[in-house]
């Protein structure tokens, strides 16, 4: 598609630059001004004509002049392949960029510089180069809190930031600037000299629950050739019964963090009931769902490609030494301690919304999410998982007692935080 084609220019671009043995930049110039710079006078017209129509050669020539600096852009961005001993932005203004405007132009005489402030020049690098060994890219409301904060007590797994980080989000590019890659790299090695552990070998993580459903985002993740990429699933009525609590439960946004005064909450409709939200906007929950990104997603990669990780939330709840030890062995590092007992971290307990009081309810929102019931089970067959018995026999949130009961006191029945060790329910 025209995502996958972007990127695909933009690293062949790259690769053809460093094949020359030069850097590639990022060029942007604002020209209006520029433009304004040429000084373009008529002056005498010269005494011998030019051509049969016999108009003068200056007035011809100022005519061209004018014609090509009226072709330019008045804004440009581009990429420009530098040599290698062009090592900052000024070089690039003083010496690349007016080789390339005389070029464009072709003319054989030096150009007036570009002002300093109507322009920029960043040097790219490969998606590669980006200092960044695994990342854990979804879902949100399936245990992915959880995750890296168990991940984050292993002293071999250092993140980007201990709470969730947009930094792909914010660095939505088809190539990377070093300056970035360079402030990572600055930033491991810092934390590394103010913990004293510098000698403890270390990989480096990012944790963001949205990486999924953007082309976009995706074709970043698979270009950084080294990058393992974890993505936990789960039961999609408890998912989106929280990513409805969450975002747009009337009574719910008293309590949350995020519900200050011009917040995420500031446009989004919110509803008294989860059952008024499913008959009056639909749309608002189907728009979270993440089969069909799931299996983009695993159509780029390769469903079975050992740099992909899928898992189930279960193995999370009901086999975490076994799923912590397949993540430290994908990750190439020791195990955790005999001892360790992982955490449940953002684990909302309780009747968040009236799903779980209304069982002829609970089935029309099975039936409302049956596509994504399928995604996701079609997703985990497809990378070779075993799906778990509740997923194909649709059992929520609702059949667990342990989910229900033993709510925090408080000012709402869900808190917005809970922290518990891990307790797998009573077989039935």
């Amino acid at each position: 598609d025209w995502m996958e084609r972007r990127f695909n220019d933009a690293e062949r671009q790259l690769n053809l630059c460093r094949t020359a043995g030069g850097r590639y930049w990022e060029v942007r110039a604002e020209l209006t001004d520029y433009l304004s710079t040429w000084m373009l006078g008529g002056g005498a017209p010269d005494e011998m004509s030019c051509g049969s129509g016999g108009g003068s050669c200056a007035s011809d020539l100022l005519g061209e002049l004018r014609a090509r600096l009226a072709s330019l852009p008045q804004s440009a961005r581009l990429g420009i392949c530098a040599a290698s001993g062009c090592n900052d932005e000024e070089d690039i203004r003083r010496v690349v960029f007016p080789l390339y405007i005389a070029h464009v132009m072709r003319l054989d005489f030096d150009v007036p510089l570009v002002p300093t402030t109507e322009f920029i020049a960043r040097e790219l690098l490969s998606w590669s180069d980006l200092p960044m060994d695994f990342v854990i890219a979804g879902l949100a409301h399936c245990g992915t809190t959880s995750l890296r904060k168990n991940l984050l007590e292993h002293k071999n797994i250092e993140f980007q930031s201990p709470d969730e980080d947009q930094w792909f989000k914010r660095n939505l590019v088809a190539l990377p600037f070093r300056s970035d890659i360079e402030a990572m790299s600055d930033q491991w090695k810092q934390r590394a000299i103010e913990a004293g552990d510098e000698d403890i070998p270390k990989v480096y993580g990012l944790g963001d629950p949205a990486l999924v459903d953007r082309p976009s985002l995706r074709q970043m993740l698979l270009r950084i050739r080294h990058l393992k990429v974890i993505v936990v699933v789960c039961d999609p009525v408890g998912r989106s019964e929280k990513q409805f609590w969450w975002w747009h439960h009337c009574e719910a946004r008293k309590f949350l963090p995020s519900a200050e005064e011009g917040g995420p909450f500031r446009d989004r409709p919110c509803f008294d009931t989860l059952q008024e939200a499913v008959r009056r906007h639909p749309d608002l929950l189907w728009r979270e769902l993440h089969g069909a990104h799931l299996e983009r997603l695993q159509a780029l990669f390769g469903p079975k490609n050992p740099r992909l990780k899928l898992l189930h939330q279960d193995s999370l709840r009901y086999e975490s030494k076994a799923t912590y030890e397949s993540i430290t062995n994908l990750l190439g590092i020791p195990p955790y301690p005999d001892d360790y007992q992982s955490k449940r971290h953002n684990s909302v307990k309780g009747h968040r919304t009236e799903l779980c009081l209304n069982s002829t309810f609970t089935d029309e929102f099975k039936r409302f999410l049956d596509s994504e019931y399928r995604g996701v089970t079609a997703a985990l067959e497809r990378a070779g998982v075993p799906v778990p018995v509740s997923l194909r026999t649709r059992r929520t949130r609702c059949d667990r007692l342990e989910e229900l009961q033993n709510a925090t006191k408080g000012p709402y029945a869900a808190p917005t935080l809970v922290e518990a060790r891990v307790t797998p329910p009573t077989a039935k």
